[in-house]
């Protein structure tokens, strides 16, 4: 409460981060600029960018879908989409890493992880609905989420009473479940 009313001095407190000026860049497009009506020149700006420097650390932005705000990771899946049309190496590795970071957080992430949990299953689902990664992708996912505790699994990693896969896998659903109707 006392640093509340009187922060601690400037050399106490935690030093900004120094990051790159195009790393920089890819930051303020993604996290600032991107919204519905600057999705084209967002993409249009990404794709002047030198891809072989840039591709890892975009990647690594767009899974950080928990820094913006919820209803607006479909955009992450839009943009990505729309850069897939002119670099298909991204969808891939975008892919591949959400899920790996995915069954990470299911299996070792605590409490503090949930939220980024829920965004990364978000992206998962938009993801689906922009085309990006097949159904087969989700329904592995979604079996993953379901067969936790089995013989295939191993031990469940969380107590009986915690509900929190059965939110992870309504929100997948939400976001993606409509479109298993008509395929």
């Amino acid at each position: 409460a006392y640093y509340i009313c009187r922060p601690a001095p400037a050399s106490e407190r935690a030093a900004r981060k120094v990051r790159p000026p195009m790393h920089e860049y890819i930051r303020y497009l993604l996290f600032t600029v991107l919204s519905k009506a600057t999705e084209e020149e967002v993409a249009m700006q990404l794709r002047k960018l030198p891809w072989a420097e840039c591709e890892p650390y975009l990647i690594k932005c767009l899974l950080k879908v928990q820094k913006g705000k919820y209803n607006q990771v479909y955009l992450s899946a839009t943009l990505t989409a729309t850069l897939r049309k002119f670099h298909d190496s991204l969808a891939v590795h975008l892919a591949d890493d959400l899920l790996s970071e995915i069954r990470y957080l299911l299996h070792f992430a605590g409490f503090t992880k949930q939220q980024r949990l829920l965004s990364l299953m978000k992206l998962l689902g938009e993801l689906y609905n922009d085309l990006v990664v097949d159904a087969h992708v989700v329904f592995d996912t979604l079996y993953t989420l379901l067969s936790a505790g089995t013989e295939r699994t191993g031990p469940l990693p969380d107590p009986p009473q915690d509900c929190f896969r059965i939110r992870v896998v309504c929100t997948l659903l939400d976001t993606c479940g409509q479109h298993f109707d008509h395929g």
